[in-house]
């Protein structure tokens, strides 16, 4: 579920988290939160520039394999 919080409630939340050891959310991310990060179709995807993807269903089972034998 996703709860919109107005701004000020926002920015209080971050202030707080931000002080834990591993924050969940800071002040900086808000501000990046707030511009659009979604690229169009003007610029090469991952095809155009020689990337093959894979699925989570594929890489999360090595990664986390990977970790345990750590």
């Amino acid at each position: 579920m996703i709860v919109e919080l107005p701004d000020f409630v926002a920015r209080v939340q971050a202030k707080v988290m931000q002080l834990l050891p591993n924050p969940l959310l800071t002040e900086d991310q808000l501000e990046i939160l707030k511009s659009d990060n979604v690229c169009s179709n003007q610029y090469p995807g991952f095809k155009e520039l020689g990337i093959s993807t894979r699925t989570v269903e594929i890489i999360l089972p090595n990664y986390i394999f990977s970790q345990v034998i750590r």
